[in-house]
């Protein structure tokens, strides 16, 4: 019988195996696991103090199921995690899972736009992004309608889009 650390350590393997088939690829991770072993490196990531952008994607993909904080909850590997440690896995669980509710409720669809700028950056006029020839030649205007001529300049904006 494999000793419950190797076991541990072979499922985080099979959960990167499959974090890559879906496309990513979990680098930093995969350090982690070759230098500090499956156990060293789940206390790494629990204890860190930070929500990790391949933990928060795989909230986002709705695959936790692969997160070593998941893995450690499992009721296989009890013994080999402090109570505190599994708190605190539970606990970056709850978290990341309401970090990404909030960022999903909360999307603004956003939109480009052309911004035509004067020599203060100050936005003077705007216009859609299929109308990028209209943007220039009102900046070319406003340049030579000046006196002495100013410079004006073309550039993209991010803006929200209306709701509808």
């Amino acid at each position: 019988m494999e000793p419950l650390e190797q076991q541990f350590e072979r499922r985080l393997r099979e959960a990167m195996r499959i974090y890559k088939e879906l496309g990513h690829h979990g680098v930093f991770f995969g350090k982690k696991l070759n230098s500090l072993g499956g156990c060293g490196t789940a206390r790494y990531y629990v204890n860190s103090g930070e929500l990790q952008w391949g933990f928060r994607h795989l909230a986002r993909i709705d695959r936790l199921d692969l997160s070593v904080e998941q893995i450690m909850l499992d009721p296989e590997f009890e013994p080999l995690f402090s109570q505190a440690e599994r708190q605190a896995a539970s606990r970056r669980l709850t978290a990341v899972r309401q970090a990404i509710r909030g960022s999903i409720h909360g999307l603004i669809r956003m939109k480009v736009v052309w911004g035509v700028y004067n020599n203060s950056n100050q936005c003077v006029a705007k216009f859609d992004y299929p109308k990028r020839k209209e943007a220039d030649e009102h900046a070319a205007k406003l340049g030579a309608a000046k006196n002495p001529p100013q410079s004006f300049f073309v550039q993209p904006i991010k803006e929200a889009m209306e709701e509808k």
